[in-house]
């Protein structure tokens, strides 16, 4: 595995890195040095970034929960909301809010 660098100037540049990681920690890690250094470094703004986790479990390094609170610290961003701007995938309906799983307006 080459540095991160390496990674995303490689000539296969795609819309999405795998970096393959030993353990959660590491990949922790490795997901804010991303999103907090590494990419802002290469020209590229917060808002071309997101991470997606499959983990919503607390107390799992790499999923959702924890990523956002450290993201949110380093970042200084306000903890447990959302802000004008963030990127929120709903996963569940919500009929009293009038939530569905698709686009406002259609």
């Amino acid at each position: 595995m080459g540095t991160v660098s390496s990674l995303l100037s490689s000539a296969e540049q795609t819309e999405f890195v795998f970096i393959p990681c030993a353990d959660p920690e590491t990949g922790q890690n490795i997901i804010i040095e991303l999103a907090t250094h590494t990419l802002p470094g290469e020209g590229y703004s917060p808002g071309d970034i997101q991470i997606l986790s499959p983990i919503k479990k607390p107390g799992v390094l790499c999923g959702c929960r924890e990523l956002n609170a450290e993201l949110r610290k380093r970042l200084n961003r306000p903890e447990h909301r959302a802000v004008v701007g963030d990127r929120v995938i709903q996963t569940k309906n919500d009929r009293d809010r009038r939530t569905r799983d698709r686009c406002a307006n259609r």
